[in-house]
């Protein structure tokens, strides 16, 4: 029994300390059992007396137990005292000097001094846990030097007989009694060999151990996990978390690792700068007395990003960690518990709780909710995901739900990317780019795809909206066998999440932190040397007429709007670009991502219209879910077609190949708009609709054919009322002056306007020529310049389309169509009075038919056919109907040839099937024309007729080519 060696006659008083709780005597009562022989140590910090005497009467007597042995010649003591904590006693023997042991120093560790280790050994093996007497005999430099026995052995002599210490010999004075007995002891020794004054040459080689200071923790924790080994408790900090010393061999010597070990399944009281948790020393030394000095068998089971270890740490056949919980000096943390050893920690810690032990003294029993386990329902389950919020969050539709439901899924184990220097703007716009780059790797990983989602804990939070805490539940995905988060982790653009301490890990943590070692060797992500800056052009901002209440602030954010959304129109109009879906508004309307452009910007369905929700809130929900399920966040391909007067475009999306307007028209979600028939596609959109309508879909649930043939006779009449207005249409002159395939060029309308530009012209070439190039001019896109053609040298009115990678600018000519790339020196800024007048070069197509376009078959021939008709010539136009450019019918006034005719008559377009009733007298003209293409096989009839699905096929590719014709006759159309 410890208090049967309690002694205070020659101590300091009791006042001093408070006093010992007998609950806690016992637990520091010496194990009676021997300790097995094995190799290991670190630094003898942790050995260190905490309570030692500054002023000791000579000849100092006592008794304590040995709690530690620092070293060779040196002993660590609980004094026999009923005091709490306990007081201690450091020891160094008197006369004798054993080898010194390397320790530690910032990070460097002090090689060990030859058989320091297998000195301390012996002392250790011989005293570790035993009750011994001590005299103090001196005292020097705040150390106390004397004499231990064992019984009624000196222990310095015993090591002086088995050569594990120097002995010092007098120089001043004659050696007499003990210290004579020490030295001959010595000598003895020497001579026969013993300890380090063996005369084995290869003991000496082995005689300091190989300590490796430089491991990489994560590639030992690799080898060592759920394994079994041998490790020596060197210094314990608290209850839960000691050094320790392990081995390994390789290549037939045996190198060292000192370990940083916490107790899986357990976290004891701690103490920090300021801090000490209630029981912090009761734990420390109720450890301290089973583990410090000996050696455990040791499981590795768990690591963290702090380079520390968690495991199973056996000795005597028990587990520490049951002691520790059985005792209430510790609380028990499942994330981090080992296999099979949960119910039974589990077990320990609510016998302490029940009886109320030490950290459970003022627990108070209460109901734990379902929140605080785990989430309502099963644990893992099949969700498709719907959307990605963000890199590490998902919303998925529960598949194993009757309904299916929506659930919002936060990836456990890891967090948006972290950097070490928040206020740094590299690291800010590096954050932001890998924020947007793991979002849109997750969404093309994910989207739309099966995965396995698996319940992982709990995690608090604080809501950034209100700062309150709430738990959220966390959870592992899997895409078939792929690790979402580890994915992210191994790519670099995630961190892994560093929990605090009473906090869960993930249970992947083991395997976030290899992956992220991963990254970092791999240079990924965070870890690169340099980051692109992200940054994207939003053309979304206005979209509508301002609110009642902000009307002047909504008109300047349109007009706005609508000036940016100008300058990328060129770069998107008639091309079939790849895009991602940001945003559903409703089923027609959407934010748009196009990767090509870095801009995103909302999109209208062309020619549809989807119910809203005032006119059937069920329908528009469901229209709205439908269209959310199919497009957000998936890729597309877009066509955008013209620009609204609120920066809005219009186009078609084709989603997997398939046209998305039609779609929404075949199931009912959607109608046709007047302007549909002057779409290429308006043929499927027709055919689509009835369909719809004879199967009684969505919209036409109600709807009743008889009536719809009445509503369809009455719109007949009314157009035929204004059939003869429609045919008297405007005549005028107008010269074209750029082509760009064979129906679609730019053209000079003859009015007052076009009249002065010339004299405008005038007075540009003499400005342009009397100013000089102003220094350092750099113009951005959009911005109107005066351009010197390359052809004549002259200058004209342009605006920049863009810049090229040799740094010159793409331009195109307002007043007549063409571009071309010149560099910055044929470029001056274009003055105010120049820019009044509005570009004369039209926008125009040959209506009512649909032409090859440049590369297509026969694209060239009609780009030569309908060139030699019209360039360097005076026509006469008039228009047909307007949808994003002007449609005319143009006539050569000499020879009477009606262009239009001219190529559907050569066998080079077609006519269209869908049109207006007020062009119906032009179309019946070029079906004349295109019968006898069609019976003479010419050019694109050369097969015979084309079906209605080619037909509509090529129609949808009209206009999309940028082509190659050439302008010229610069200024002629004045």
């Amino acid at each position: 029994d410890f208090r049967s060696h309690h002694t205070s006659s020659q101590m300091s008083t009791k006042e001093d300390n408070q006093e010992l709780p007998p609950e806690t005597v016992s637990d520091l009562e010496p194990e009676s059992s021997e300790v097995p022989a094995a190799a290991g140590n670190q630094q003898p910090s942790g050995a260190t007396a905490n309570n030692k005497e500054k002023h000791v009467p000579e000849k100092e007597k006592g008794r304590g137990l040995v709690k530690a042995v620092p070293s060779g010649d040196s002993v660590v003591l609980i004094l026999s005292e009923n005091v709490f904590p306990p007081r201690e006693k450091e020891l160094f023997f008197t006369s004798i000097s054993a080898p010194r042991l390397g320790r530690f120093v910032k990070d460097k560790f002090t090689a060990d001094e030859e058989f320091a280790w297998e000195s301390r050994e012996f002392l250790r093996k011989k005293l570790l846990g035993k009750t011994v007497t001590y005299v103090v005999e001196r005292s020097h430099n705040d150390r106390d030097y004397g004499t231990l026995f064992l019984n009624e052995e000196n222990v310095s002599k015993a090591i002086a007989a088995e050569g594990w210490a120097k002995v010092f010999q007098p120089t001043n004075y004659e050696a007499k009694g003990d210290l004579l007995e020490l030295i001959e002891l010595s000598k003895a020794a020497e001579k026969e060999g013993k300890g380090k004054f063996t005369k084995d040459k290869s003991a000496h080689l082995k005689a300091t151990r190989n300590v490796n200071t430089r491991f990489d923790p994560l590639d030992i924790f690799q080898r060592y996990k759920n394994k079994t080994v041998e490790g020596f408790v060197d210094q314990i900090r608290n209850g839960s978390t000691f050094r320790v010393w392990v081995t390994d061999e390789k290549g037939g010597n045996k190198v060292w690792y000192n370990l940083t070990i916490k107790i899986a399944g357990i976290l004891a009281p701690a103490k920090a700068k300021d801090n000490e948790e209630p029981f912090f020393e009761d734990s420390k030394i109720f450890a301290e007395m089973r583990l410090l000095h000996r050696f455990v068998t040791l499981t590795v089971t768990g690591y963290d990003k702090n380079d520390m270890f968690f495991g199973r740490v056996v000795y005597n056949n028990n587990n520490i960690a049951d002691a520790l919980l059985s005792s209430g000096l510790a609380r028990f943390v499942d994330w981090h518990a080992p296999q099979g050893d949960t119910d039974a920690l589990r077990q320990n810690e609510k016998l302490a709780r029940d009886q109320q032990l030490r950290v459970w003294k003022d627990h108070k029993p209460k109901a734990e909710t379902p929140a605080q386990n785990q989430p309502a329902g099963n644990n893992e389950f099949i969700g498709k995901v719907r959307e990605v919020v963000s890199v590490t969050t998902l919303v998925v539709t529960d598949l194993s739900a009757t309904p299916n439901v929506k659930k919002t899924i936060t990836l456990s184990g890891i967090v948006p990317p972290r950097f070490d220097n928040a206020k740094d703007p590299k690291d800010d716009n590096a954050r932001d780019f890998l924020r947007w780059k793991g979002k849109e790797d997750l969404r093309k990983l994910l989207i739309g795809k099966k995965v396995r989602i698996v319940y992982d804990l709990h995690r608090t939070l604080t809501n950034p909206k209100d700062h309150k805490e709430e738990t959220r539940p966390q959870y592992i995905v899997f895409l078939d066998k792929t690790n979402v988060a580890a994915h992210l982790v191994e790519k670099g653009l995630v961190s892994v999440l560093q929990a605090r301490q009473n906090e869960k890990r993930s249970s992947n943590y083991e395997n976030l932190i290899l992956a992220e070692r991963t990254a970092e060797n791999k240079q990924e992500g965070r870890f690169s040397k340099a980051l692109p800056i992200h940054r994207i052009t939003d053309l979304t901002q206005g979209g509508g007429p301002g609110g009642s209440n902000q009307q002047n602030q909504g008109k300047k954010e349109n007009v706005d709007a609508l000036k940016k959304a100008k300058q990328f129109l060129p770069f998107l109009h008639h091309h079939r670009l790849k895009g991602v879906v940001e945003y559903v508004s409703s089923a027609v309307k959407l934010k748009v991502f196009i990767p090509k452009e870095n801009c995103i910007l909302n999109l209208i369905l062309s020619g549809v219209k989807a119910p809203t929700r005032t006119e059937n809130e069920d329908l528009y929900a469901s229209t709205l879910e439908y269209a959310r399920e199919k497009l957000h966040q998936r890729d597309i391909e877009v066509e955008v077609e013209e620009l609204d007067t609120y920066g809005n475009f219009a186009g078609t999306i084709y989603v997997n190949k398939i046209n998305f307007s039609v779609k929404l028209v075949e199931l009912g979600y959607a109608s046709l708009r007047a302007n549909a028939v002057t779409l290429p596609y308006y043929s499927e959109l027709e055919t689509a609709e009835l369909a719809a309508k004879r199967g009684h879909k969505n919209i036409w649930v109600n709807w009743n054919e008889e009536e719809e043939r009445a509503k369809e006779q009455k719109r007949q009449e009314r157009q035929a009322e204004d059939r003869q207005a429609s045919n008297k249409k405007q005549v005028f002159s107008t010269i074209v002056t750029e082509i760009l395939d064979g129906g679609r060029f730019y053209a000079q309308i003859k009015s007052d306007e076009l009249n002065s530009l010339g004299s405008l012209m005038e007075d540009l070439q003499k400005s342009c020529e009397s100013n000089s190039f102003p220094p350092n001019y750099s113009p951005v896109r959009g911005e109107q310049v005066a351009a010197q053609f390359s052809e004549d040298r002259r200058w004209y009115r342009a605006v920049v389309h863009g810049t090229t990678e040799d740094d010159d600018l793409q331009v195109f000519y307002l007043d007549y169509g063409n571009s071309e790339v010149l560099p910055v020196t044929s470029l001056k800024p274009l003055e105010q009075v120049f820019q009044h007048l509005p570009p004369q070069a039209k926008e125009c197509r040959l209506a009512c038919i649909i032409v090859p376009t440049i590369d297509e078959e026969f694209g060239r021939d009609a780009i030569n056919l309908f060139r030699e008709l019209t360039m360097d010539k005076n026509l006469l136009g008039a228009i047909e109907y307007k949808e994003d450019s002007l449609h005319l019918s143009l006539l050569e006034p000499k020879s009477q040839i009606l262009i239009n005719g001219a190529l559907v008559r050569a066998g080079l377009a077609r006519v269209v099937k869908r049109f207006d009733r007020s062009i119906a007298q032009l179309v019946n003209k070029l079906r004349v024309e295109e019968d006898q293409a069609k019976q003479s096989h010419l050019k694109i009839w050369q097969y015979g007729d084309i079906s209605d699905d080619e037909e509509e096929q090529s129609g949808s590719r009209r206009g999309r080519g940028r082509g190659r014709g050439r302008g010229r006759g610069r200024g002629r159309g004045n």
